[in-house]
């Protein structure tokens, strides 16, 4: 999964044109490009998005498609796993 973090930073270090009147990089992130941080296929990402599992900003085009975008850190969050505390009950 780091392999894959580091991909997505390399890939906006590669975009970066430089210059003082250069865009900044766009923090939101494809669905292709989320699907390789979490080891999915970009379609169940969008289905994912879509029933509202993972978060994500969705932007309708004119051909009325929904067109989803996620920012990784937002994607991060939700998706860690927590692990619940157990009752350490001693020696048996």
């Amino acid at each position: 999964m780091i392999e894959a973090i580091q991909a997505i930073g390399e890939r906006s270090n590669a975009d970066d044109r430089g210059g003082p009147d250069a865009p900044p990089p766009s923090p939101f992130l494809t669905a292709g490009e989320i699907g390789r941080v979490l080891r999915l296929d970009p379609s169940q990402v969008r289905r994912l998005a879509a029933a509202g599992k993972i978060p994500c900003h969705a932007f309708p085009s004119l051909g009325g498609r929904t067109h989803y975008r996620f920012v990784l850190e937002e994607v991060l969050d939700h998706t860690r796993v927590r692990v619940p505390q157990v009752l350490h009950r001693g020696p048996r």
